[in-house]
């Protein structure tokens, strides 16, 4: 389906697909049929990179410096707030009953009034998202980590680590992933910051961690060499690296044993225990990290396509 897409992950809610097309637009589609539901057309800019963050209640994205809540089944505005400076760059977060954004500083925002209840500033790379944990969201400063208690916005921790350009950290269970411009994966305990083990990976520049079953998947980007590594999350140790090209991967996707992972304009599908290719399908743009929801996979292209594919074989609609 055209639809003027940019380059950013859609979110799948209840049937329904909500993405950006990278400009001034919102789209929500039938995740069956593809059929347009609605669409938002604002007077700023939709950060391609970034997606909607959905509940039952509303859409939440970041159109230049402005947080929208808009009506999940209509589209309509239901309220918008301004930051104090600095456009919004990345996906807002939801955490204990609050939605999490961040542009010059970082704002939890309640998510039916919009009101503020806490804000902090932390430093200014606004290209990472918040990433939420156990009372706890974690943020990437310009050279460090931060835990920031999602009761009252404090500082449970900081840790010195510079994170990778554009690599979120990743939190699962009693650890928080990252990968660092030191070209090396960190696992920090969540709790107190302190490092458990690192592992050296190679440069890392525009993906993320994504943990599954015990292993983190992660991409690795060079100029000769892209390889997607899984690595246990105990000891740290490589356990397969998978490669196919000298394109750069996406970020992982991973749906039971299957790992999903873009590279180019190929969709690749990888048996996560063995890292042995179980199918791939080529598409017609670079692809981006993929969506998926009930066996169906929803890829976004720069070609400024949206492709929805089987998962377990080469279909595609």
């Amino acid at each position: 389906m055209g639809t003027g897409i940019g380059y950013g992950s859609a979110s799948v809610v209840d049937g329904k697909l909500y993405f950006s097309n990278g400009s001034s637009e919102v789209y929500a589609l039938d995740a069956e049929t593809g059929d347009e539901s609605w669409r938002y057309r604002s007077d700023g800019r939709v950060v391609s990179s970034s997606s909607p963050t959905v509940t039952d209640e509303a859409v939440f994205v970041g159109i230049d410096d402005v947080l929208l809540a808009l009506d999940p089944e209509t589209g309509d505005e239901k309220w918008s707030a301004a930051t104090e400076g600095g456009s919004i760059e990345c996906s807002p977060t939801l955490i204990d009953g609050n939605v999490v954004v961040r542009a010059e500083k970082v704002y939890a925002r309640d998510t039916v009034t919009g009101a503020v209840d806490w804000s902090v500033e932390i430093g200014n790379d606004s290209h990472t998202p918040p990433v939420a944990g156990d009372e706890t969201v974690y943020l990437a400063g310009d050279d460090s980590i931060h835990a920031i208690r999602t009761e009252d916005g404090s500082r449970s921790w900081s840790v010195d680590v510079e994170c990778a350009w554009k690599s979120t950290p990743t939190v699962s269970e009693d650890h928080v992933f990252v990968v660092g411009e030191d070209e090396e994966l960190h696992a920090l305990r969540a709790d107190t910051g302190s490092e458990t083990w690192s592992v050296e990976i190679g440069e890392v520049m525009r993906t993320s961690p994504a943990v599954a079953n015990g292993t983190i998947f992660i991409s690795r980007s060079e100029w000769t060499s892209n390889e997607l590594y899984a690595i246990d999350t105990d000891s740290g140790e490589v356990e397969w690296r998978f490669s196919d090209s000298s394109e750069p991967f996406s970020s992982a996707a991973v749906v039971g044993e299957t790992v999903l992972v873009g590279q180019g304009g190929r969709l690749y599908a990888v048996d996560a225990v063995t890292g042995r290719e179980e199918w791939s399908v080529e598409l017609r743009g670079s692809v981006s990290l993929p969506a998926v929801a009930d066996e169906t996979v929803f890829v976004e292209s720069n070609d400024r396509y949206l492709y929805a594919l089987e998962t377990g074989s080469r279909a595609e609609s």
